[in-house]
């Protein structure tokens, strides 16, 4: 699941004022290699907009993060 699949997407965490702080290869990595987020559907609502944030940080899809960086704003 996840690492193997084409089609997982990568995840960011992010700080309030979206700072990146980690990548992970896709969502179910959260979990598993940070026992601090022990749920994966915390953040997945946070990547599909349904909430905020979860334990305090931004979580988005690394495409969708990619697209807000200033350089890649259209005017």
């Amino acid at each position: 699941p996840g690492g193997n699949n084409s089609q997982a997407r990568a995840v960011v965490q992010l700080t309030s004022d979206y700072q990146l702080i980690r990548e992970f290869s896709y969502l179910g990595e959260v979990a598993k290699v940070c026992p601090e987020f022990p749920s994966s559907e915390g953040v997945r609502d946070c990547c599909k907009g349904r909430q905020q944030k979860y334990k305090g940080y931004r979580w988005m899809y690394k495409e969708d993060y990619l697209k807000m960086l200033p350089e890649n704003l259209t005017p």
